[in-house]
This record gives C-alpha cells, sequence and structure tokens, in this order.
C-alpha cells in the first residue's frame, strides 16, 4: 500500500493520472485528500457504498470495502485476511507502520501471538475488574470536568476533557502515572498521525521521533516499583515468570497508550461536539445511558478504517483480490450501511475486536454524563475535525460555552 509521503513524493501530476485512471476503470475516484473528504467522509463512503463497495485505489494502491457484509466477512477471516504483512509484501508495507522493528503492536499480531498477548491484558477489562474501577474512574472524571470552569466560559473541550479523561483513566489501570507528563498527548498525537495511508514524509519523521519520546516515558515510568492491582504489576509478574517478555510487556503498554487513549479522546470529542449542539432539554441531551453512548459511537465512528493483508487469494464482494493486496476496511461507513445485519463494527470484529470496549463505553457514559449535568446549558461555539485524517475521526478542536 503506498503512503501519503510516497504519493507526495511522486507530485500532483502523478496523482492526477491515478485518479484519472481510476475514475475511467470504475466510474469514480477515492481521493481522500480533498478537501471535500475531509469534511464530510460518510458522504464520500456512502458513494463508494452505491457504486464501487469493493474499490480498487490506484492512488494508495490497495482495496476499499465499505459495505457491512463484506467488513464483517474480512473481519471474520483471520486465516486469510492477516494483520500482519507477510514476507512476500514487505515491499508494498509501510516501514513506518510498525514504527518499532522487533517490537510488534497487538494489532499487528495474528494467531498465536495475539492470542497469547490479548490473554495478558484481558483481565484487566474484564466485568469484575471494571466494575471495582467505577468509583474511583467516575471521581476521576468529575475532578475533570469541574475543573473546566464556571458556567459561561468558553471553553475547548479537547484538551481540557476529550483528552485528559482517557489519560487518567489509563493512568488507573496501569499505575503508570503518564499524565503528569505534560508532552505525552502531543507524542500520542503525531505517533498516531504518522500511521495514517496518507502522512506526508515529514508527518511520518514526526511521529517517529514521538514514538521514541513516548517509549522513552514510558520505560522511565515501568523502571518505579509496580503497585498491586494495577496492570503495570500484573505484566512486570508475568516477565518474572516467564509468560512475557520484558519487551512484550513493554509494547502492550504503548498499544494501549496508543489504542485506549486516542480512540476514546476522539470518540469524547466528536459526541460532545453533536451532543453540545442540541439545544438544553432536547431528548438527545436528558439521559446519556448506554443506549446512547452506542448510538454516538456508531455514529462518530473514532475509527474509520483497519487494514489487513490477503495471505491467498480471495474473492470479496465479487472482486478478486490477489496474495500481498492491502485492504482497508471501512468501520465507519460499513457502520451506516443500510443493510447491516448484525452488531456494529465500531469496535472492529474477530479476534481483534478492541479488548477494552467496555471500558470506553463506561468512560464515555460517564464523562458525558458529568458534563451535561455539571454544565445543564452547554452549548456548542465551534467544532473543528483534524484534516489529513483517514484512519481516525479526529479533532482539532470543539469548542463550548459551559
Amino acid at each position: 500500500m503506498r503512503s501519503g509521503y510516497a504519493t507526495e513524493s511522486r507530485g500532483l501530476a502523478w496523482l492526477h493520472q491515478c485518479l484519472a485512471e481510476e475514475r475511467a476503470e470504475s466510474g469514480l475516484a477515492f481521493n481522500p485528500l480533498r478537501d471535500a473528504f475531509q469534511r464530510a467522509p460518510e458522504e464520500v463512503y456512502a458513494e463508494l457504498r452505491h457504486r464501487s463497495p469493493v474499490h480498487h485505489s490506484r492512488l494508495l494502491d490497495c482495496w476499499v470495502v465499505t459495505r457491512y457484509a463484506d467488513v464483517a466477512r474480512v473481519l471474520r477471516d483471520h486465516t486469510v485476511f492477516r494483520s500482519s504483512p507477510d514476507a512476500t509484501t514487505q515491499d508494498l508495507v509501510d516501514p513506518y507502520v510498525t514504527l518499532d522493528p522487533g517490537r510488534p503492536s497487538l494489532f499487528m499480531l495474528d494467531p498465536p501471538d495475539h492470542t497469547r498477548l490479548r490473554g495478558a491484558v484481558r483481565e484487566a477489562f474484564a466485568p469484575e475488574a471494571l466494575r471495582r474501577l467505577t468509583p474511583r474512574l467516575e471521581e476521576c472524571v468529575r475532578h475533570t470536568v469541574r475543573a473546566l470552569g464556571r458556567p459561561g466560559e468558553r471553553v475547548d473541550l479537547v484538551p481540557r476533557f476529550a483528552t485528559l479523561v482517557p489519560l487518567r483513566v489509563f493512568d488507573l489501570i496501569t499505575g503508570l502515572d503518564l499524565h503528569s507528563e505534560d508532552r505525552v498527548t502531543d507524542w500520542v498525537s503525531d505517533v498516531v498521525r504518522g500511521l495514517e495511508p496518507i502522512a506526508t514524509a515529514r508527518t511520518a519523521e514526526q511521529a517517529l521521533t514521538a514514538y521514541r519520546a513516548l517509549g522513552a516515558c514510558l520505560d522511565e515510568r515501568r523502571a518505579a516499583p509496580a503497585r498491586e492491582g494495577t496492570l503495570h504489576f500484573t505484566l512486570a509478574r508475568d516477565v518474572e515468570a516467564g509468560r512475557l517478555s520484558d519487551a512484550e510487556a513493554r509494547q502492550l503498554l504503548m498499544f494501549l497508550i496508543l489504542a485506549g487513549t486516542k480512540t476514546v479522546s476522539d470518540f469524547l470529542a466528536g459526541a460532545a461536539a453533536e451532543l453540545t449542539a442540541l439545544p438544553p432539554g432536547a431528548p438527545g441531551r436528558r439521559r446519556v445511558d448506554d443506549a446512547l453512548v452506542d448510538d454516538l459511537i456508531v455514529r462518530t465512528s473514532p475509527v474509520q478504517i483497519v487494514a489487513r493483508t490477503a495471505a491467498s487469494p480471495a474473492v470479496v464482494g465479487g472482486r478478486s483480490v490477489g496474495v500481498g493486496d492491502r485492504v482497508l476496511l471501512v468501520l465507519a461507513s460499513a457502520n451506516r450501511d443500510t443493510g447491516r445485519e448484525g452488531r456494529d463494527l465500531a469496535f472492529g470484529g474477530g479476534i481483534h475486536r478492541c479488548v477494552g470496549a467496555q471500558l470506553a463505553r463506561l468512560e464515555g457514559r460517564s464523562a458525558l454524563s458529568c458534563l451535561l449535568e455539571t454544565y445543564p446549558e452547554v452549548r456548542s461555539a465551534e467544532a473543528v475535525p483534524s484534516r489529513r485524517c483517514v484512519t481516525l475521526r479526529s479533532w482539532d478542536r470543539v469548542i463550548v460555552h459551559l
């Protein structure tokens, strides 16, 4: 799959040629660099679902799959569609995808390693663990929300609410106290931007720099004695017992920082933007329950796409996918498919379904409820989505009057 900086280096003439050939082949061209896509990706995906549900992107050199049935089928079939690239596709794989050669992330692994490493953290997200966590999580949320300011004040919810809540919850679970480092959220954002299929060369270099800085910060925190009852303690015990290597324990924590804070942050920002745009007293603002949170997660779809590599020939939606072909599964589109049959895919599907899905719901319900209860007149002033984003639906700012 071509990265954004590979596209960038080839120039505009090549880009226009790619799009023209793609349009001639299928009647439309998928161009995530266009302003129209950045403003309203759901409209572009709706057109793809209708006219070319398994679409070959010449620009990105991959298949873009947008229909629910096709996305769900590929997510389930982890033997044919692999999360990790194999040796036959290394020349197609962006060298910045793992960002840490020799230490593959959980979302880049397949069984049996994926099964073993996922099992190492599953207990921390089990129902009983979340029940024990809930009182401390809710107190953390109250502290964060009450510190926003007085009613009527103008506040950006992205840095002071949407970003802080998941980072502080991560610290509650792991015991690592990362939120005391001011630069952590910037590092996380830079790393995630480097994973975008349309990332520029400069963005990718910034991602590497940020990844190393974040790793150094994590190593410093891990060097301190682990507190019993935290994930840091559990993983340290597993390393001592030989069930995990130290590199694996480190990478699991790095994965949870990136996947567990940024995605929840984007969800809280998007959901807050949507709820505060409603007038006070509107039905959608009266009670933030599990059903509303689930609906908001589907509508905002903070994780827009996931990628897979075909390990053997396959047919998806009537199109032939070859060995080594990269496939972008558009979760955000699948969730909006009127022909959807089955549960939503906002948290992925198959063996890679998000291990922290229930925690994300708990954070969403607690944080959004507290925001609306503490500031019943809160109203939106400005909501600006991030540009050059395909993988995640991120937000530059969500300004409100409390």
